[in-house]
């Protein structure tokens, strides 16, 4: 049986600065490709829609669309939910699957004990599903090499224990998967604030309440965690 290779995308959302950064959370997305089956037709189709909002070769940035924030600053909520939407069906008809790892760092003492924690745990979850893995012949991470850190565990963990890897960086927009990533990483964020019971004014606008975020989002993509 020919082997295959394997597509990982990876996605961050929050920083390691323990001092200043007024982010608590750290969200580590990775999402699963088998490169075999072709995404090209739904890519396509992804693209046709886009241009039908008059968003042509667009970078979906799911935080800020949620936030009305940057480059959506006066764009509609009706617009932007579309989007967002688009998007969350684009992922759920192509059916990747995804695992993210979130961090509280005020539970960590210093940026290299939670660094020593992602470490362990991506190693764990790659030893645990060896029988996934080994069935492909080499794999290729995407990443925007946004982050020092997130390089650095990709090389130390990830080469140790995957035959012929390869890092690639990746433009967000000629990458579909890498924008899902960026989705998941919000919506796991969204997640933490809808069991917290805090989920802002933006959030609420946006997605309408918190049964309408559970029900219609975070429910879904359960489905596809790894």
């Amino acid at each position: 049986m020919t082997k295959k290779t394997l597509g990982v995308f990876i996605d961050e959302s929050g920083n390691f600065d323990f001092i200043s950064s007024k982010s608590k959370y750290y969200v580590f997305t990775l999402v699963f490709h088998d490169q075999s089956v072709n995404l090209q037709e739904h890519f396509k189709e992804s693209e046709i829609y886009l241009v039908s909002l008059g968003y042509d070769k667009h970078n979906i940035h799911t935080n800020q669309l949620v936030r009305g924030k940057d480059e959506y600053e006066n764009v509609q909520r009706q617009t932007r939910l579309k989007l967002f939407n688009h998007l969350f069906r684009l992922q759920r008809n192509i059916g990747v699957k995804f695992m993210s790892f979130v961090y509280d760092k005020t539970t960590f003492e210093t940026k290299e004990k939670m660094l020593y924690r992602m470490t362990r745990d991506l190693s764990i979850l790659i030893l645990e599903n060896q029988d996934y893995f080994s069935k492909f012949a080499q794999t290729i991470v995407y990443y925007d090499n946004g982050q020092n850190e997130i390089q650095t565990l990709i090389d130390v963990v990830m080469e140790a224990h995957f035959n012929n890897m390869y890092r690639r960086n990746v433009i967000p927009a000629q990458k579909k998967l890498f924008q899902v990533a960026d989705m998941i990483c919000t919506l796991e964020l969204l997640n933490i604030k809808y069991l917290t019971k805090n989920l802002n004014k933006s959030d609420l606008t946006f997605f309408g309440s918190y049964s309408d975020l559970y029900r219609n989002y975070l429910r879904k993509i359960e489905k596809y965690r790894f």
